[in-house]
């Protein structure tokens, strides 16, 4: 997808680029439309920033390559550019093969973000490879307020009772590849993840 870099260093997607994109994921009548006015009334409330700007809405995605981590932060940034907001949105990768691990970062803001790293303290954590759970980086930096959302078909508890570290988080499941597969016919979780 085309980009132009602005003076600040953020990438703006032309509206007809992010069109084409849309409408090659999921057809010209898809199914995007509420995730991008959920996400446009997120932004717009101000709500999940819980970090130190209280205007930036941080967001650490974590999954495998191949599962649609790079086209979730290129969207989520498409609802911020909608809703005029400032964004960052960027994966960090290390082999570039199916199924390697890999997270993706994205930041939100209704004033210019000066920070340009990797997201250390998260608002929101999604998950969307569970296996990746058991990993120390997906819990890197995450406080009490983090909002955890895993793709996994069972009950937050069923995970958190596995785990010690798991206890402490506000955490919600989504059983986003079910969906994936039952919706778009295809194991992408990526799409469902932002729905919830």
């Amino acid at each position: 997808l085309p980009w132009v870099e602005t003076a600040g260093g953020h990438r703006r997607y032309p509206r007809d680029g992010v069109e084409r994109l849309r409408n090659r994921l999921f057809g010209p009548h898809g199914q995007q439309a509420d995730i991008f006015e959920q996400l446009e009334d997120l932004l717009e409330d101000g709500k999940g920033a819980s970090n130190r700007d209280s205007t930036v809405v941080e967001i650490r995605c974590h999954g495998r390559a191949g599962q649609g981590l790079i086209t979730a932060g290129e969207l989520l940034a498409e609802a911020a550019l909608r809703a005029g907001k400032f964004f960052q949105a960027f994966p960090e990768f290390g082999p570039e093969r199916s199924g390697a691990p890999m997270e993706a970062f994205v930041r939100m803001s209704a004033t210019p973000i000066h920070t340009h790293a990797p997201v250390l303290r998260p608002d929101i954590v999604m998950v969307l490879d569970r296996t990746l759970l058991d990993h120390g980086p997906v819990l890197r930096g995450t406080e009490d307020t983090s909002l955890f959302v895993v793709n996994y078909a069972g009950e937050p508890h069923a995970l958190q009772a596995a785990s010690q570290d798991l206890r402490r988080l506000d955490l919600t499941t989504v059983d986003a590849s079910g969906i994936a597969l039952e919706r778009l016919g295809r194991p992408f979780p990526n799409i469902p993840m932002l729905g919830a």
